[in-house]
């Protein structure tokens, strides 16, 4: 399944790519020379279990921002400093509200260091106070953990992860029966969504293909994306993530399915993500179809473009790790280019500067969708080409596979 690059990820690799920017962040800040780190931490950063008044509370405080739940809802409230004392170890006062219009309206916190494993002191809002009272939390020091914020950590975070519920449901397309499965992160990750589908069958083909659909689900904490990425997001603000992925069948015949993977992402960083991408399978192999591999040489050029410069795939094989589509001929292009729906003159330049146009198979024909940089998403729609305008730029044997595919659709009542 080919994405947009950064912006655009498959959900097979989704909770990896959250892994790797969270974690490698953490790996490249504990490695730099001593004179570009931050500060050494305040002895009050870190995480921390108490309570404010009776109510168990889970809190993480680092140099500029902070976070907590109460154990009971699990539910982030974001903290941040209303001041910045010029002594280190002298605490701030904290904010419940550092990120809206009226920063320091929402309750605040007035907390001093007992020793360095204790915190106690005042939570108020308004004339309302109560006592608050905090005993550090031990935070494992392991390669993975090293320079990351008390926010972003397992030890902060590990009481909010719950089993996830999975409920089911028929659906129909096409004629064909399925099942629809959602899963429920929990009411403390709400902004959080997975949903995703299984085909009937058990042989070794249809296993296959149910064992790929069913990756967003997750079997633990560890694979858990909603977890990494909620990490990542308080780690880097102390604000709460959230990730939705939803995989949709599009086409379903007795040998072929094409499966739509929308997806949102907002685990730090400037800007939300969001985009979809595609996947061709052949049910009869079991196996995903390689749509690139359709094309002859007239349309598209067999060898695959370098990564960017500076992005340190500097060999072959960390060139492979990039997975870069191969890209048209122009005379290909520009039979994209003219099937591209949207006729406003930015969207028109954006489309024309837009190097990889992933392909998926219609009713009709290919889609290609455009895979274009944040500022200009909303150009992102697909282009397609019918299949009698295609058929030149394919080889024999896919012409033929082609047409069969659009045989059984039209079978299955497609149109």
């Amino acid at each position: 399944m080919r994405c947009h690059r950064a912006l655009r990820l498959p959900r097979s690799v989704l909770l990896q790519a959250v892994l790797t920017s969270f974690l490698g962040t953490a790996l490249v800040l504990a490695a730099a020379p001593a004179q570009a780190q931050s500060p050494a931490p305040s002895t009050w950063q870190g995480v921390w279990r108490g309570t404010i008044g009776q109510a168990p509370v889970q809190v993480c405080l680092d140099r500029d921002f902070g976070a907590y739940y109460y154990l009971k809802h699990l539910k982030i409230i974001s903290l941040g400093p209303l001041d910045r004392p010029t002594n280190s170890a002298t605490l701030p006062v904290w904010s419940e509200s550092p990120y809206g219009r009226t920063p320091g309206k929402g309750p605040l916190w007035r907390i001093a260091p007992l020793d360095d494993h204790h915190l106690q002191g005042v939570w108020q809002s308004g004339s309302r106070t109560l006592p608050l009272r905090l005993q550090r939390v031990p935070v494992p020091q392991t390669s993975t953990s090293a320079g990351e914020s008390p926010c972003g950590s397992v030890a902060f975070s590990a009481p909010r992860y719950t089993r996830p519920v999975v409920t089911t449901r028929p659906a129909t397309l096409m004629g064909r029966t399925y099942t629809r499965v959602q899963v429920d992160p929990g009411r403390q990750f709400e902004d959080s969504s997975i949903e995703t589908f299984q085909l009937p069958g058990d042989s070794p083909e249809i296993r296959r293909v149910n064992a790929a659909l069913s990756r967003p689900v997750p079997r633990s904490r560890e694979d858990a994306a909603h977890f990494a990425c909620s990490r990542a997001a308080l780690g880097q603000s102390g604000l709460d993530g959230a990730i939705s992925t939803t995989l949709t069948p599009l086409i379903l015949t007795p040998g072929w399915l094409v499966v739509q993977n929308s997806t949102s992402v907002t685990c730090g960083g400037a800007h939300p993500s969001a985009g979809v991408d595609y996947q061709t399978w052949d049910l009869r192999h079991g196996a995903v179809v390689d749509l690139y591999s359709w094309f002859t040489a007239t349309a598209l050029h067999r060898e695959r473009p370098r990564p960017p410069a500076g992005a340190g795939a500097g060999t072959d094989r960390e060139a492979d790790a990039f997975d870069l589509p191969p890209t048209y001929t122009p005379a290909f292009r520009r039979l994209i280019e003219a099937a591209y729906p949207r006729h406003d003159a930015d969207c028109r330049d954006a489309a024309r500067s837009t190097t990889f146009w992933s392909p998926h198979l219609t009713a009709r024909g290919m889609a290609f969708t455009p895979e274009m940089p944040h500022v200009v998403q909303a150009c992102a729609e697909d282009a397609e080409i019918p299949f009698a305008r295609l058929a030149p730029s394919l080889t024999p044997a896919a012409r033929r596979t082609f047409e069969a595919f659009l045989s059984e659709v039209r079978a299955a009542g497609g149109r």
